[in-house]
């Protein structure tokens, strides 16, 4: 471990560039709206999105979610979308939730898919697919998504589909060829970011987490990373945070200043 958490009494990186656990989460409105959507989405089945700015913890969220979602009510499957053909993604599809093609092509995959969901439904297990950066999702799956969930006639769902991505995400579901996917949405939430009281909140319940002694940042100067942070984006206040951190252990200050903030915020506009 790095000795500039071990100068402030930490015993771990309050803030990692790795994704928490869940016991380290703290509950933001945002977080709360995000699970709360999310919940509900698993609950009554189909299509929810979860959207808004990137760094605001949308990936976070969705990790949050597959992990507090109830085995025993749910089959829950959490697939990060990269920028892929949609031959690979139905592939990743079927290699995560067990689906068996009986032939060979995308109608095939999607068709395995739609079979093994009605399976898990029946049994009182139904599929939550959480997708994540799912404003990668390929043009063509994404015109089949009212396919992959819908039961005949579009009368019931025979899986929840839950799409966490950037503000793109959001614009794929206005565009004209897929408006029909907007009307169908079972619920949507969108990020918003921490509020100027949550960003205080945030980094003292991290610096906690680590072992830190609240003597090393006072409430004023916490509470200005609000505004250095583009308002409350979550993963630049870790980004200022964590420079912050090296800056001040090295001037061999056991309080982080408002000096020492404006010089890791000056930092990360020169490494951008």
């Amino acid at each position: 471990m790095s000795n500039a958490y071990t100068f402030y009494g930490m015993d771990q990186d309050p803030f990692p560039r790795e994704i928490r656990g869940t016991d380290q989460r703290y509950l933001s409105g945002d977080l709360k709206g995000a699970l709360n959507i999310g919940r509900y989405g698993a609950q009554e089945r189909g299509i929810s999105m979860i959207c808004g700015d990137i760094g605001r913890g949308i990936s976070y969220s969705a990790y949050c979610l597959s992990e507090d979602l109830s085995r025993s009510r749910y089959t829950i499957r959490y697939m990060p979308v990269c920028h892929v053909s949609p031959r690979d993604f139905y592939k990743e599809l079927c290699r995560i939730t067990g689906a068996v093609p009986l032939g060979k092509g995308r109608q095939a995959m999607i068709t395995a898919i739609r079979k093994l969901a009605d399976e898990l439904k029946g049994k009182g297990m139904p599929l939550v697919l959480v997708l994540d950066n799912a404003q990668n999702i390929p043009d063509l799956v994404f015109k089949d998504l009212l396919t992959l969930t819908a039961e005949d006639y579009y009368i019931a769902n025979r899986m929840s589909l839950l799409l966490y991505g950037t503000k793109n995400l959001k614009y794929r579901f206005i565009m004209e060829e897929t408006s029909e996917l907007e009307q169908t949405l079972v619920s949507h939430y969108q990020f918003k970011g921490l509020s100027e009281d949550e960003t205080v909140e945030y980094v003292f319940h991290h610096l906690k987490n680590a072992g830190a002694s609240e003597e090393i940042l006072k409430p004023n100067v916490a509470r200005s990373l609000y505004s250095l942070s583009a308002n409350g984006i979550c993963r630049e206040i870790d980004n200022i945070m964590r420079d912050a951190i090296m800056i001040g252990s090295q001037a061999g200050r056991k309080e982080i200043d408002f000096e020492v903030i404006r010089a890791a915020a000056q930092n990360r506009k020169l490494d951008s």
